[in-house]
């Protein structure tokens, strides 16, 4: 077995997995809050989001105040990145 090691200290304000993420939803205003997990991890009911799911490989990289626009069954949703713990 093989285990990456990442140093979050050096990654600044760019989001990896175990990042909690605050989002603003264009569309409805609404402010969502993640935190990009494993697949393995995910739990959506609780916020926890997988880096494969769309929302997540959307923001998965980004920074502080980038836009995405992520694909969905209701249509494109864009958001916005407003907060990276």
């Amino acid at each position: 077995k093989v285990a990456n090691i990442i140093d979050s200290s050096s990654q600044g304000d760019q989001i990896v997995i175990g990042s909690k993420v605050s989002v603003i939803n264009h569309q409805s205003k609404n402010n969502h809050e993640y935190q990009l997990v494993e697949a393995n991890e995910a739990n959506p009911l609780v916020g926890k989001i997988s880096s494969v799911s769309p929302v997540g490989a959307a923001i998965l990289g980004r920074r502080l105040g980038d836009e995405v626009t992520v694909s969905t069954p209701a249509g494109e949703q864009v958001y916005t990145i407003d907060g990276i713990k």
